[in-house]
């Protein structure tokens, strides 16, 4: 988007206390796709494991361009600095902290939109009960979006059908449509710095079937929101 025009300013925030559950993968694949369709994007690393900043970093290292920035800020003063620099973006993604409760709070006290990834597991899918409680807790004051992301999945069995079903039936956060499954792409590119737009397997082919899923969901965020292009 050209400089002259009014920021978004919209946060989205990745998030689920459970490690796992792809919000680093979700959080460089939708920052990536909306640097594509010309917005400008940062993305905020809140996870002291820091595999965002890491991933900026292999990129950095094999001098290619990253598209959007990324900074890392892991601590207390998370919702604060995102307050401050949103106002210079459209899009301010979150890659959330798993395990820290209070770092997964202040995310979510700063976003516009809450997404919260959940594998097939049925771990997760009790894990995902702390998470839901602060999104409760925080929307009791405060108001924003929250999503559940199928991601990590293979959609055609029948234990995805099964948690699918048990997520809506418990939580009452609505289910995106898109889905991300299970791809070996997803996991690859990242070691290489590389996001799904830009990978090729070893063949020189690009997954794109995962392009797709990416696109949809950026589709469908936009959609939901009222921001349709």
């Amino acid at each position: 988007m050209s400089n002259n025009t009014e920021k978004l300013s919209k946060v989205i925030a990745l998030v689920n206390q459970k490690g796992g559950v792809s919000k680093t993968t979700t959080s460089i694949n939708l920052a990536m796709g909306l640097s594509l369709r010309g917005y400008d994007v940062l993305l905020v690393d809140g996870d002291p494991q820091a595999s965002s900043l890491d991933w900026a970093t292999v990129r950095e290292e094999a001098d290619i361009d990253l598209g959007f920035t990324v900074i890392g800020v892991p601590k207390t003063n998370l919702a604060k600095e995102i307050a401050k620099i949103k106002s210079k973006y459209d899009f301010v993604i979150t890659d959330s902290a798993g395990r820290q409760s209070e770092l997964t709070r202040l995310a979510l006290v700063a976003c516009d939109i809450a997404i919260v990834p959940n594998t097939t597991s049925p771990l997760d899918a009790w894990a995902t009960k702390a998470t839901i409680a602060s999104i409760n807790e925080i929307q009791s004051y405060r108001d924003f979006s929250a999503y559940f992301l199928l991601s990590g999945v293979k959609k055609n069995t029948k234990i995805f059908t099964e948690v699918k079903d048990w997520l809506a039936a418990t939580y009452p956060l609505p289910i995106l449509d898109t889905v991300i499954e299970l791809r070996t792409a997803y996991a690859r590119c990242l070691g290489e710095g590389l996001s799904i737009f830009e990978y090729k397997d070893d063949h020189g082919k690009q997954d794109k079937k995962a392009i797709a899923e990416v696109d949809a969901l950026i589709d469908e965020i936009l959609q939901r929101e009222g921001m349709t292009e």
